[in-house]
Formats: structure tokens, sequence, C-alpha cells
């Protein structure tokens, strides 16, 4: 079973611990030894993280694209939006093949939401 995480942050949130922790008790008290968790990486925001999840084996997808995340706007309501907008339109297609390719059985979905659910429709 493929157990997907989408969880793209463009600032540290509590989020991502939640994310690893949740990834590492579905490891440890899953039943089904086959589980396969991996964390969508859609522009290197995991990085900073990399011990962590290498400690856990926790694996990640490389979403590549040409866009700098780290050089748009982060701070406020509308520079964030702004900067959200672009990741949607950036790396909508990239997730959908990603999904397809690998035969995803779940994606969870934390922080950006609306992507996902446009995929699915």
């Amino acid at each position: 079973m493929k157990i997907f995480y989408w969880s793209p942050f463009i600032s540290e949130v509590a989020t991502t611990y939640a994310v690893i922790n949740s990834i590492k008790s579905i490891n440890k008290f899953s039943k089904d030894k086959k589980i396969n968790c991996k964390i969508i990486d859609v522009f290197q925001e995991w990085s900073p993280f990399q011990k962590i999840l290498d400690h856990n084996n926790i694996e990640t997808i490389k979403l590549k694209t040409f866009l700098d995340v780290k050089k748009l706007p982060t701070k406020g309501i509308y520079k964030s939006r702004f900067t959200y907008i672009l990741v949607f339109f950036f790396f909508i297609f990239k997730l959908h093949k990603v999904i397809k390719k690998e035969k995803t059985d779940y994606l969870i979905i934390n922080l950006i939401k609306y992507k996902p659910f446009i995929l699915f429709n």
C-alpha cells in the first residue's frame, strides 16, 4: 500500500512535525508491513528536515521545477497567497503525474489543500 503526504509549506510550521510523526506512527503500529509512506517534496521545502527523515527512513519524492520559491514573497496574507497560487500552477501537473505513475492508494493532504482536490475532480 502506498501512502503519500502532500504538505508544501513556505515557512516552517508545526504541520511538518505532524507529518513526520504520522509516518513514524504508521510504520511503527501498522500490521501491514508492506506500507510505503512518502512525502511529496514540492519545492525542496523538506530539505532542512533531511536528517530527521533519513533517521526515520522516510522517503521523499522530489518535484523539480525551475521555480525558486525561496525567492518569492512569504510574509503577509496577500503576498503568501500569491506564492501559493504560483505553486498551484507550477506543480498541479507534476503532482498528477506522480499520483498516476506511482499508483498511490492514499494521498494525505496538509496545507495547500485545493490543488489535490482539483486533481480528483
